[in-house]
């Protein structure tokens, strides 16, 4: 008798903790934090950051490709650590529409440089790179970093560590698709609509 009270008390709590959970004050952060992710990972700045010199070598930039790659990353480096010191100066809300602004100039930029091709000229050879390190400044300031920032700020205390394993997952699925099908798109389009995409 004992154990079936224990039962019923048991499948009772579960019950109360389900509808608790998918109610709005849980729900809108988690959609909140997927959303995040999302523009994080379809921003296409991951696609910078796993196929770097691929892409130099695609656009036709005049900078070294190994060269630029070791740029672009110093440049990320110091870009996430002057993040980590305006997060809390200037908000979480500035920081992400400045990141999306630079982040759109950017990627405008890089898929008009691919629309160029061979046309872009000469003396605008370093063009590519700077398009690609404004992507990255622009990245390291905002969407970088806040998304998982304020996960423990957003979900509350009960459902934090169930909230944040769904928006990870979420956001690990989104960077699976997003190397999965780049080169796929880009076969099936051209790079420069592509970027332009990501831009969008």
């Amino acid at each position: 008798e004992e154990y079936t009270d224990y039962i019923r008390n048991h499948d009772n709590q579960e019950g109360e903790d389900i509808n608790s959970f998918l109610c709005v004050p849980v729900l809108y952060p988690l959609f909140l934090s997927m959303m995040l992710m999302f523009l994080q990972n379809w921003s296409g700045v991951n696609v910078l950051i796993f196929k770097t010199v691929e892409i130099f070598t695609a656009v036709g930039s005049s900078v070294d490709d190994y060269v630029a790659t070791a740029v672009v990353g110093g440049v990320q480096l110091l870009a996430t650590g002057c993040s980590t010191m305006l997060v809390d100066k200037a908000g979480r809300r500035s920081l992400l529409i400045i990141s999306s602004i630079v982040m759109w100039i950017a990627m405008s930029g890089l898929g008009t440089c691919f629309y160029l091709g061979e046309s872009l000229p000469e003396n605008l050879g370093w063009f590519p790179l700077l398009t690609i390190i404004l992507a990255f400044i622009g990245y390291s300031v905002g969407f970088a970093g806040i998304p998982f920032l304020i996960m423990g700020e957003l979900f509350p205390s009960r459902y934090r560590n169930i909230c944040g394993s769904i928006s990870s997952t979420f956001n690990l699925t989104m960077l699976f698709l997003l190397l999965k099908f780049f080169t796929s798109m880009v076969q099936s389009t051209s790079f420069h609509c592509v970027f332009w995409l990501y831009a969008g």
